[in-house]
């Protein structure tokens, strides 16, 4: 497996040709099994599909290894997930994916705990508003709530790695963005994880690598139309690669190398660097959007946390 801290905007530049055989096999079996289970989301009913896969993920035991703990961040439900040995003073306040509109912590319960294991971390991830009952902003003012919140419990600014996923990946932009025009305290890092960062969609790997991944034009359509409900797509904190990263901290970014979501992400790396925020852009080789939520099948999802500790004791 390739993993290449810098990259271009030439697409396509990586193929899952790079894959080992068996690993190939697997991403490709596993983006073809979501793509069918994600298909009718595209025309069915937000909250029921919501409903649905937070009951499948109730049904899987929870991590072993590890220690949870239920609490609230002000009005969100929320969740510690501490490793057995504690080995940083950093806490990572993770902000799940799922387009908007779907997902929670059950269904990111083993991201969630893998991304604590890695990293030798406590995390902490709460429950935002969806929607299409709560469209933007209301999901970014839910996680600038609860960062605040965190704050109020005694934890440093200093000690805040902010991170997400897909989705949440853009709401932790968004939500430091508006920490910063507000000069707030601002966390002392993000680590971000197939960001979804331009709601306009114009990047060109969302149809050059469709083949290849489980997200689909449709789906990102139905997602951001249920998100912004006619708001401006590029609104900066809607579309968080058109915002200005003057005065942000370190971000690690990463990105699958045929994931449809990738021109815009290597897009935010770039426009990051340009400001003058230190960002560093990683690609995944074959990955697909969000393998990080695999990793009970894809050994690369481990590699990519692995990275983020690499990356969060670099911070020291």
């Amino acid at each position: 497996m390739t993993v290449a801290s810098e990259s271009s905007l030439v697409l396509p530049r990586v193929s899952p040709s790079a894959l080992a055989p068996a690993t190939r096999w697997r991403v490709d079996l596993l983006a073809r099994t979501l793509r069918t289970a994600a298909a009718p989301f595209a025309r069915g009913d937000a909250a029921r599909a919501r409903a649905g896969l937070d009951g499948l993920a109730r049904l899987a035991p929870p991590p072993t290894g590890l220690r949870q703990a239920s609490t609230r961040l002000g009005t969100r439900r929320a969740r510690w997930t501490l490793p057995k040995r504690v080995e940083g003073s950093e806490v990572f306040l993770h902000v799940h994916g799922g387009g908007y509109a779907l997902c929670s912590l059950h269904t990111h319960q083993g991201m969630l705990a893998d991304l604590a294991r890695r990293t030798g971390r406590r995390v902490l991830a709460f429950e935002y508003r969806k929607a299409p009952e709560y469209p933007f902003p209301r999901p970014i003012d839910d996680v600038v709530d609860a960062y605040r919140h965190l704050l109020a419990t005694g934890v440093s600014p200093a000690q805040v790695v902010l991170s997400g996923d897909s989705a949440g990946g853009a709401l932790a932009l968004a939500a430091t963005l508006r920490l910063r025009d507000r000069g707030e305290p601002l966390p002392r890092a993000l680590a971000l994880f197939s960001p979804w960062v331009d709601l306009r969609l114009r990047g060109d790997s969302i149809d050059a690598f469709a083949r290849h991944d489980y997200l689909s034009r449709p789906l990102l359509e139905r997602f951001r139309d249920l998100y912004l409900q006619g708001a401006d797509p590029a609104h900066p904190e809607a579309s968080p690669l058109l915002g200005d990263f003057g005065g942000f901290p370190p971000m690690l970014v990463q990105v699958g190398g045929v994931e449809v979501l990738r021109s815009e992400i290597e897009a935010l790396a770039t426009r990051a660097r340009a400001h003058g925020a230190p960002a560093k852009l990683e690609v995944y080789d074959g990955m697909i959007h969000a393998w990080h939520g695999f990793g009970a099948i894809l050994p690369e999802a481990g590699q990519a946390f692995r990275s983020v500790r690499r990356f969060v004791d670099d911070l020291r």
